[in-house]
């Protein structure tokens, strides 16, 4: 039940960051919505690791890695301490 709402999230998220190109060649109101759109940043990343040719710095990718693997396991403490 949840799964494909999530697929289609990802999905339109991906494309509305830009897909294959950068979110600076979106229309404006696209830009808008991508300034607080949080998985807009991770794509964002994701295309400068797979398409520039000089590597950026990784700090925002370690904090963003950081953060999803805390609310994870966040998420997992909560749910088991709900199902106990």
């Amino acid at each position: 039940m949840l799964q494909p709402l999530l697929v289609v999230t990802v999905a339109g998220s991906f494309f509305a960051s830009g897909g294959y190109s950068s979110v600076a060649t979106l229309p404006p109101f696209v830009q808008q919505f991508n300034t607080f759109w949080p998985l807009a940043y991770a794509f964002e990343m994701i295309q400068a690791l797979l398409f520039d040719p000089i590597m950026p710095s990784l700090n925002n990718f370690l904090v963003g890695l950081v953060t999803g693997c805390v609310l994870a396991v966040g998420f997992g403490v909560w749910r088991m301490w709900k199902i106990l």
